[in-house]
């Protein structure tokens, strides 16, 4: 029986909507007659229904619930990108708008180069800090769900200690006197992110400063966000091809080797300890943190202002530290060979300076290539990911790789619109194919058709003539 204590008032375990009611219902059912509970046959086996004696009472309670699906936006997100993506951007505009002068404003008066060569910034409140209410709670409740999630996890929990770990020991965060500050403060939860696709760093921890204190206001709500500073991704790839010899490299750690002001460590606390059996320890985070809202223009901005400390010392490094980084990726090149060395070599004098490291260097020419040292070489033979596509320096080409799994995939709306939206190609190579798929997603939407209903076999069979999966399986779309 499902529910042995079925005769005994308890608490509720779950409420099902209208919508998922009847999908569960089967063919089967057995009545007794009109005094008599019915019994109906399930997907979670049979139920027992029966009318409820009214009897009238005094105390009216009431009970209102609303839900909203997290899958619609989703897909509402996917099938926006899938139209945007190939959107030329248009003219930069050359203005700020009054909270992005006080951001700037703001960095310039408080920004200051350390003895040791490293920028250290302060956090660019557009309100007192004094609206944060109570964040511990939440954090330590969110910190403890995610040290349960890890303990059944060996190799999960493995790779977030040695994160975490090696947050303290680099001092990008410190033990503080385990005592929730009087003044205003604020606990930023965290939780573990897998990347398997990245080459480095397979988990990331990342911070959530948008969590809500006590007084529904969190840190990001109080932040400035800053400017855009760099160009956009559309700009930056295409003159990367415009390039004879090209190479790439991403700076280390970024945002992490900008320092944020003591005065504003408080506002960078978090929860952690190594291990279930010691105390909860409090540590302040000594770098700009990734999730808080202002973290990619400081860090952003940091680097223009080092390329225009540079400007005189090391043009051709500077000029490109300017023009050719998207966030912490470098794309760049030149024409020739030497100018090639003398851009490599500047940049890397300009960033040391000031404690950026670069690395994961690659670069389609194999001179370049065998010049470098064996600890410090450049790859040729392998592909890299740049700004999201697959770049192979040794042909110099682009490939867009198909996952095969989505081979066997039933046509429904749902699952075209997820497999047209996975190529990822804001420079618009793939636009035969894309716009197939769009023209698709058009009649499948004048159809009127459920994201999960079968298609029309006209529609199927347009589906399996464009499907990019099917003529290219297992394989690569290169692009020269």
């Amino acid at each position: 029986m499902g529910d042995p204590y079925f005769n005994k008032p308890q608490n509720i375990d779950l409420l099902i909507g209208a919508e998922t009611f009847f999908e569960l219902l089967s063919a089967g059912q057995i009545k007794q007659g009109p005094e008599y509970p019915t019994i109906q046959k399930t997907l979670l086996g049979w139920i027992v229904f029966a009318k409820y004696p009214m009897c009238s009472s005094s105390n009216t309670k009431q009970c209102n619930l609303v839900c909203q699906s997290e899958e619609l936006p989703d897909l509402d997100k996917a099938f926006q990108r899938l139209w945007q993506m190939e959107e030329i951007p248009g003219e930069t505009k050359k203005f700020l708008t009054t909270e992005q002068k006080m951001c700037e404003d703001h960095f310039v008066e408080n920004t200051k180069l350390l003895p040791t060569g490293r920028f250290e910034v302060k956090l660019p409140f557009k309100s007192s800090p004094n609206s944060l209410g109570s964040s511990f709670e939440t954090a330590k409740r969110r910190f403890l769900a995610l040290e349960r999630k890890l303990s059944r996890n060996t190799e999960l929990k493995a790779m977030y200690m040695d994160f975490m770990k090696e947050y303290l020991l680099l001092g990008h965060m410190s033990p503080t006197n385990n005592e929730i500050p009087k003044s205003p403060h604020y606990f930023i939860p965290h939780q573990c992110v897998l990347r398997p696709q990245s080459t480095s760093t397979k988990l990331r921890v990342v911070f959530d400063a948008s969590s809500r204190t006590s007084t529904q206001v969190s840190l990001n709500d109080i932040l400035m966000v800053g400017p855009t500073i760099q160009e956009e991704l559309f700009s930056t790839l295409l003159r990367f091809r415009t390039h004879k010899y090209a190479i790439t490299a991403d700076i280390t750690k970024m945002y992490r080797q900008v320092l944020i002001n003591e005065e504003h460590s408080n506002y960078q606390l978090i929860v952690w300890r190594q291990y279930p059996t010691q105390p909860l320890q409090y540590f302040r985070l000594n770098t700009v943190t990734y999730g808080t809202s202002p973290a990619p223009f400081l860090a952003i901005r940091c680097l223009k202002m080092l390329s225009d400390n540079f400007k005189n010392s090391y043009p051709t490094g500077s000029k490109v530290i300017e023009k050719d980084f998207y966030v912490d990726d470098l794309l760049t090149g030149a024409d020739d060979i030497e100018t090639l060395k003398i851009i490599k070599n500047e940049i890397q004098v300009i960033l040391k300076n000031r404690g950026f490291q670069l690395a994961k260097w690659y670069s389609n020419h194999l001179e370049l290539y065998n010049a470098e040292s064996p600890e410090k070489s450049i790859k040729f033979n392998d592909s890299t990911k740049t700004l999201g596509i697959c770049w192979q320096p040794k042909e110099d080409n682009f490939s867009f790789n198909l996952d095969s799994s989505f081979h066997d995939l039933r046509a429904t709306k749902r699952n075209i619109l997820s497999v047209s939206s996975r190529l990822f190609d804001p420079l618009g190579l793939l636009c035969p194919i894309i716009t197939k798929a769009k023209i698709l997603l058009q009649e499948l939407w004048i159809a009127k058709l459920d994201w999960d209903e079968s298609i029309p076999l006209r529609l199927d069979t347009c589906w399996q003539d464009i499907k990019p999966i099917s003529a290219l399986r297992d394989k690569n779309i290169k692009v020269c």
